[in-house]
């Protein structure tokens, strides 16, 4: 029985042996397995650093990718404006020959006009000096027409006035011409005698100071009192005018240039009343 229970014993051990190598070869599998797995842990730490690094670099990727994105579409607006204004560019080179051409024309419409403009200024110089003579002329018309208003007046206290008167008139003129050339005279006092003798002192310009009318008498007076006024009926403040009866001498006397002037000898017959 002994040696059966050492042969038992035998093989158990034999059995432990190899349960023990298979262990030991396992643990040594486990072992490198372990290290494999250590390996692996560090290699994994050093992936998960690598992969946080690659987020981080993908992170910022992103926005420059986001920028370069941004950038595209900006160039693509930019290409389009190009575009647009190479269209534009093109339209205002254009434009400024055509301006250039015009300008040119103009330039030369000037240059005609400046020449065309010295001749306008001499004209224009002839013209004002034209209208100032027409302006003298109107001016001295307006005075002979007055004058010959006066003088077509004169005429009616001629026409008007008595043979006798105008005879006497006639003999008298040559000798009132003389002292008028010798100066025995003053010319203001011929010309007085002259009315005098043509109108044979009618010719009366009567004034009412109560009322400020004016008058003509061309008879004499009967009576030496004072006349009435046509206009308020005064009796008292009715006067004769000498102002205005030596106004209208002394623009008698004036017709003399313009009868000189304008009336033709033809039309005036010394010593014959038309």
């Amino acid at each position: 029985d002994k040696g059966k229970t050492l042969l038992n014993l035998l093989t158990e051990y034999g059995g432990l042996s190899q349960a023990n190598q298979a262990l030991n070869l396992k643990i040594s599998a486990l072992e490198k397995e372990v290290y494999g797995l250590e390996e692996k842990a560090a290699l994994k730490g050093k992936i998960q650093a690598d992969v946080d690094s690659l987020k981080a670099e993908k992170a910022s990727l992103e926005t420059h990718v986001a920028e370069l994105h941004a950038q595209k579409d900006q160039l693509s607006k930019v290409k389009g404006e190009v575009s647009s204004l190479s269209k534009k560019q093109t339209e205002l080179e254009s434009e400024i020959a055509e301006l250039e051409s015009y300008k040119a024309g103009v330039t030369e419409k000037i240059k005609l006009l400046e020449e065309t403009t010295g001749g306008l200024e001499k004209r224009k110089a002839e013209y004002d000096e034209v209208t100032a003579r027409l302006s003298e002329v109107e001016e001295r018309l307006t005075r002979e027409n007055k004058r010959l208003r006066i003088f077509g007046s004169f005429l009616g206290i001629v026409k008007s006035s008595a043979i006798e008167k105008l005879d006497e008139f006639a003999q008298n003129l040559p000798y009132f011409i003389d002292d008028v050339k010798a100066g025995n005279h003053s010319p203001k006092l011929i010309r007085n005698m002259l009315i005098q003798e043509l109108t044979g002192g009618t010719l009366q310009v009567l004034k009412c100071t109560q009322c400020g009318v004016m008058f003509v008498v061309n008879k004499k007076p009967v009576v030496t009192k004072n006349g009435y006024c046509p206009l308020c009926g005064s009796d008292y403040y009715v006067k004769v005018d000498k102002e205005a009866l030596d106004i209208l001498k002394e623009d008698l006397v004036e017709l003399k240039k313009f009868q000189t002037i304008f009336i033709q000898p033809e039309l005036i017959n010394p010593g014959k009343i038309n």
